[in-house]
């Protein structure tokens, strides 16, 4: 998780396959811990910027955090 006002790193989740049933959703998971370690830090997000991976739009829809997609992903 990075900080792009400040230019920072500001989490880094390690996620096995083995912890979660599968390298699919390895991606998701770090995300949901990163989120919730955030959360308990105080810090609030305005946005959000990912790849376009359906299970991370979809927690995210759900979660009512604005996403946006990062455009390198986008152009591949």
């Amino acid at each position: 998780m990075m900080d792009l006002k400040n230019n920072k790193v500001v989490d880094l989740q390690l996620v096995q396959s083995n912890e979660v049933g599968g390298s699919y959703h390895m991606e998701l998971e770090g995300l949901k811990r990163s989120l919730e370690l955030l959360k308990e830090r105080g810090v609030t997000l305005d946005c959000i910027v990912t790849d376009r991976h359906l299970q991370i739009q979809k927690f995210l829809r759900e979660s009512s955090i604005t996403q946006f997609f990062d455009v390198w992903h986008i152009e591949k």
